[in-house]
């Protein structure tokens, strides 16, 4: 009794810190996107920060799996919600005083902030599988979903009003202040886990990528395949902003209502794999990524924002769907 206690206290301040760190730059990264996509330079120079942000991403991770199954997982996002904290305040500094460009600012920290959060959300994966049990994989991946999109949803609405009584630099000093609370509830879990002593040791061995991939080696293909919606949420995060600035010709607004749509529906479908989760994880990840796929048609045909939203709607249906079920499948069949 006592230690479903302490996993429900510390779900709590898990989904409670996610939320407000994800949520705390939102509206600086809603302004930044609307001011890249209001020029041709701009436009290029916004297809440099999603390009570089992979390129940094892609070469973080292979280092990322074997330092999360070596240290405990919540003192590795206390450091980096350090980082973050403390890149936030110089480039306050900079943006303040003059010492650097606005846009130049603003594209870093753009950069920072994809790539850090890329690392914290695998980061919070694997602190979500030390304080749940094995059997409730499914459902907690749904309510981390939703946990996680909430934070778009509450950041877009508020982007707006922000932008406009804060300006863009009061946002962002916002965003600190927010981001040393997320920082004091994450100290607060308590984690079961115990660091990988050796990467020699021969049952990590049977752990590892390779053996996982010999054992598994369709399933492992699967994985890879529906990682593919991953890089198609890069694109859309470069082009979507661009197409309702320059083709449907919208506002910041129009913006924050497409991250706000797109989260809403996320976060429904994570809640409602959650309540009914169903088995068989890999079929379902199929269905949800043929959803996706089928936005992803149709949405460049929009001829209104309307339409637009639709076809986001279904993006926000899709590739979580797809995300949690593929996630349950992966941590059921690889161990801590």
């Amino acid at each position: 009794m006592q230690s479903t206690r302490i996993s429900k206290y510390s779900t709590l301040l898990y989904n409670s810190s996610k939320i407000l760190a994800l949520s705390s730059t939102y509206p600086v990264e809603i302004y930044t996107m609307f001011l890249l996509s209001l020029s041709n330079p701009g436009k290029i120079q916004f297809g440099t920060i999603m390009i570089l942000s992979l390129i940094f991403s892609m070469f973080i991770d292979p280092f990322l799996g074997k330092i999360i199954d070596s240290f405990p997982r919540r003192r590795l996002i206390e450091m980096l919600q350090t980082i973050s904290i403390l890149f936030e305040m110089f480039s306050l500094l900079l943006w303040h005083f003059h010492m650097m460009q606005r846009v130049l600012v603003l594209s870093v920290l753009l950069i920072y902030i994809n790539v850090s959060s890329s690392v914290y959300f695998d980061m919070m994966r694997a602190l979500l599988q030390t304080i749940s049990h094995q059997t409730a994989y499914l459902r907690m991946n749904g309510i981390a979903e939703a946990s996680g999109q909430f934070p778009s949803l509450l950041g877009s609405a508020i982007a707006v009003p922000a932008l406009l009584l804060i300006r863009p630099q009061g946002s962002l000093a916002l965003a600190i202040i927010i981001q040393i609370i997320s920082l004091l509830f994450i100290s607060l879990i308590e984690e079961n886990f115990k660091p990988v002593r050796s990467l020699r040791d021969k049952k990590i061995k049977h752990n590892g990528v390779l053996s996982m991939i010999r054992r598994y080696p369709k399933q492992t293909f699967l994985i890879y395949f529906l990682n593919f919606p991953f890089i198609m949420i890069i694109v859309g995060n470069l082009l979507k902003p661009i197409f309702i600035v320059n083709v449907i010709h919208g506002n910041v607004s129009d913006i924050s209502f497409s991250e706000m749509d797109y989260a809403a529906f996320a976060a429904l479908t994570g809640l409602a794999i959650s309540m009914f989760p169903r088995g068989n994880e890999l079929a379902n990840s199929f269905i949800f990524f043929a959803i996706y796929i089928a936005a992803l048609l149709l949405m460049p045909f929009s001829s209104n924002f309307i339409f637009f939203m639709i076809f986001q709607s279904l993006h926000g249906i899709g590739n979580p769907g797809t995300r949690i079920n593929r996630n349950s499948f992966v941590m059921k069949h690889v161990r801590q």
